[in-house]
């Protein structure tokens, strides 16, 4: 049984591995290249440069932030990119893909919780207007609750985000966690 079991994780790490590199050249990386390398942006192209980690944690696609992490992309887990150079940890929030940004603080992008871009807004902010419920209260817990009344350059809250969004739940969380009480 153990040795089908190892057998069985071995396939499905190959399995992965394959899909991941299907996914990055369909997105323009090669996989067998310099996977540390920002490429133009596919999705729009006016939001510039990003890489690899990035685009991966902008879907959600954790097996490929796996992958680039355990072949040669480590170090862009912290490497900004997009329009306002935000962090692979700030889009990962701002999609919603909390197992995404759990993995990022566990593998060395901590500091990126509370890390604003170019229009100062927070991963928190990003969250809060997506309605990404879960993804607020983690990031809460885990060390950005001073950010829950942090203005970005528009003089935009959190909270403002969510009403703005529709997001009542959100907004209603917000709230009873100290957002409004300036």
């Amino acid at each position: 049984d153990a040795l089908c079991a190892e057998c069985e994780a071995i396939i499905a790490a190959k399995e992965e591995g394959a899909a991941a590199e299907a996914w990055l050249r369909e997105k323009g990386f090669d996989p067998d290249g310099d996977l540390c390398q920002a490429i133009e942006n596919q999705r729009d192209n006016d939001e510039g440069e990003t890489t690899a980690i990035y685009e991966a944690c902008y879907a959600g696609e954790l097996y490929v932030c796996k992958h680039l992490f355990d072949h040669g992309a480590a170090s862009t887990i912290r490497t900004t990119g997009g329009e306002y150079d935000s962090t692979p940890m700030s889009t990962a929030c701002e999609e919603g893909h909390l197992d995404v940004a759990q993995w990022l603080f566990e593998v060395g992008a901590a500091e990126d919780i509370r890390t604003k871009d170019s229009d100062d807004s927070t991963p928190l902010l990003f969250a809060c207007n997506g309605g990404h419920l879960d993804v607020a209260q983690w990031l809460f817990e885990v060390g950005a609750a001073e950010d829950i009344r942090t203005k970005a350059n528009k003089d935009s809250t959190p909270l403002l985000s969510a009403c703005n969004g529709g997001h009542l739940d959100m907004a209603q969380w917000l709230f009873k966690v100290g957002a409004a009480d300036d």
